[in-house]
């Protein structure tokens, strides 16, 4: 694990580089789920967290093997003022190299292990994403505005069966 936490506070500290406002990222496993959960907390994740997946998810493919992102069960962003965010920074003091944490609740939900790479409530952001993300996002809401129609209306592009 100690190679995947490695990769992981890489990944965190380029995102950190490249836009700031990374308030938390690490790898948090469920007491009651096999899968590592990824969180990103950031001053750039907004409502609709699509941007920010479109953003965070390369990074992952690009440095981790086939085994390792299949381990992860989830790539979750969260605004700074999440319930569980906030709970992992009022609890923990996370130091440059990281921190590990066995067993530990956080906000009520107990984690077998937990791996944070960086932690830092009063970061803020120095670069918009790449606009990129925003173009994808901005696909994504006319598909579902698109969606929401079709469904109001009834109609629909694809043949019905009689």
């Amino acid at each position: 694990m100690n190679e995947l936490f490695e990769k992981i506070k890489s990944i965190g500290n380029e995102i950190d580089a490249e836009v700031g406002g990374v308030v938390l990222f690490g790898v948090f496993k469920r007491a009651e789920t096999p899968g590592w959960d990824v969180i990103i907390s950031a001053d750039w994740v907004g409502e609709d967290n699509i941007p920010a997946i479109y953003y965070v998810v390369p990074k992952f493919q690009e440095r981790l093997d086939v085994e390792e992102m299949v381990s992860i069960s989830r790539i979750e962003p969260l605004p700074p003022s999440n319930d569980f965010v906030r709970a992992v920074l009022n609890a923990v003091r996370v130091t440059d190299e990281g921190a590990y944490f066995e067993y530990r609740a956080f906000n009520g939900i107990l984690m077998s292990e937990a791996y944070i790479a960086l932690a830092n409530p009063d970061s803020q952001s120095h670069a918009p994403l790449p606009v990129s993300t925003a173009q994808i996002s901005a696909r994504a809401n006319i598909r579902r505005a698109a969606e929401k129609t079709k469904r109001r209306t009834g109609t629909s592009t694809k043949a019905r069966q009689r």
